[in-house]
Parts: structure tokens; sequence; C-alpha cells
């Protein structure tokens, strides 16, 4: 697992630590959702939470924390179980609207379907 929950601009170098062993990646910095082809790049496998505008402290810090428990818990993550867990948690924050599931970011998804496509020609 892979986390950058800082400034944008310092992503660069949190980047080169994904290799292809990286399951999840969570970006909550600004516009982490820029990234999503390099992470792809690296990691075909890894589901990634990011944010298609602001990122900020004030989600990132409780979003980890469930799911850091859901892990610790040994629970099979259901990525729309988890994010209603989520959105319950920060209902009146307007700031979780910037966030994306792995199960609803459409690069992402697109990406890994491009790259199961060409693998399998």
């Amino acid at each position: 697992m892979i986390v950058h929950r800082g400034h944008s601009y310092h992503v660069d170098k949190t980047l080169p630590n994904i290799d292809s062993e990286t399951k999840l990646i969570f970006l909550g910095s600004c516009g982490g959702y820029k990234e999503i082809s390099n992470i792809i790049g690296k990691s075909k496998d890894a589901q990634v939470i990011s944010t298609k505008g602001k990122g900020t402290g004030i989600i990132n810090d409780p979003l980890l924390k469930l799911l850091n428990n859901e892990i610790l818990e040994g629970k099979d993550i259901k990525w729309q179980e988890f994010w209603q867990k989520a959105q319950n948690k920060f209902n009146n924050n307007s700031d979780f609207n910037n966030y994306i599931s792995p199960d609803k970011n459409q690069s992402l998804l697109f990406l890994k379907a491009y790259y199961d496509h060409m693998k399998n020609k």
C-alpha cells in the first residue's frame, strides 16, 4: 500500500515507490486523479483512491483510519460498502465528493481494461 496525502507538487517523490506488487494506492493530494496513467503503468492491478479536486486532511486522516480498520479486521474490502460507510461518516462535508473510490474511477477502469485487452492480444 502506498499513501500520498501531502501537497500534489510532492507526488513525484511518491510515484517511484509504486511497483507491480503495489495493490492499493491512496492519493489524497489535490488532483490525484491526474496520476492514474502513471500509476497503472507501474502496477496494473492496483486499486486507487484518488481526488478529482481538492484533497484535505479533514478527509484523508479519517478515511485512512476507516480503511486501516477494515484491513486490520481482515475484511475483504468491498468498495461500494466501504464507500457507503465513508459517505455516512462525511455526510456533511462536501470535500468528500472530491474523492473517488476505485470502483467508480473511470480512468482507472478504462486503463485496466485497455491493459487487459493488450495483454490478451
